[in-house]
């Protein structure tokens, strides 16, 4: 299963549990950020890598005033 797959799969598994449209389509709008911003194979994603991705968007997000 591809990295497209995977992230076809957690949509449906969202709507699936009744996410609202808006939380589904802000996940799947951060995974893709996520897949786009990291630097390695994302089978090779580890905790340390995914906690950078989240401090970086805190950090973002603070200079941006929201």
């Amino acid at each position: 299963m591809g990295i497209t797959d995977s992230i076809i799969g957690f949509r449906r598994s969202l709507k699936r549990k009744n996410y609202s449209p808006c939380t589904v389509r802000d996940y799947i709008s951060t995974l893709k950020q996520f897949v786009l911003w990291v630097d390695c194979p994302i089978e090779k994603v580890d905790r340390k890598k995914v906690l950078s991705f989240i401090d970086q968007r805190e950090k973002s997000r603070c200079c941006r005033g929201a």
